[in-house]
């Protein structure tokens, strides 16, 4: 594997890593890519692309989950609704 590994973290809401999806993230040279989140992955699971990082090399990603500062009542309400149907 050529070049180096750089290992941006992919922080995305908690509604990511539930329902999954896709996920846009920006590689060390400014490309900007969207990978899909692989049915089961965890918070800080890893998944390795080929040929995205430096001088062509791996591009490391990092699964992580960022937490919002503040949420709205409304957002509190539609997560008090997931919560009490049982997610």
């Amino acid at each position: 594997m050529g070049g180096w590994t750089f290992d941006p973290r992919s922080s995305n809401s908690i509604l990511h890593a539930i329902i999954r999806g896709k996920i846009r993230i920006t590689t060390p040279s400014g490309k900007r890519l969207q990978i899909e989140i692989p049915k089961g992955t965890r918070i800080g699971d890893r998944r390795r692309l080929q040929g995205q990082g430096h001088a062509g090399g791996a591009l490391d990603v990092e699964f992580t989950l960022s937490e919002p500062e503040e949420l709205s009542d409304s957002q509190v309400e539609a997560l008090n609704s997931l919560r009490d149907a049982g997610l």
